[in-house]
């Protein structure tokens, strides 16, 4: 195989992965496209976790909300899915721990 063929074959597959993952992350859910309709200056999902809607982390909401008071995301919340790095922050300096 030459230098240009492995270019090609290259090219070819990176276009295919960008395909899949742009097909994978662009849908927006039924919810989340409720929640911005009174949340437009919310960014859609988080550069960090893009994978993810809104009822991931703020778990189910209904319209309701608005009278109950539902609170932002909690160190709670996000320690749901990491443990280890809440857990650090937990005994650091940064946390309830001494350091």
């Amino acid at each position: 195989m030459n230098a240009s063929s492995i270019v090609g074959v290259n090219a070819c597959r990176n276009i295919a992965l960008l395909l899949v993952v742009g097909l994978w992350v662009a849908p927006v859910s039924a919810q989340d496209s409720d929640c911005l309709n009174c949340h437009e200056d919310v960014p859609l999902s988080s550069p960090a976790h893009p994978e993810l809607s809104c009822a991931d982390c703020h778990g189910e909401v209904t319209a309701r909300h608005r009278r109950t008071g539902l609170e932002p995301v909690t160190d709670e919340v996000c320690g749901d899915c990491h443990r280890r790095p809440m857990r650090e922050v937990g005994r650091s300096v940064h946390g309830d721990g001494a350091g």
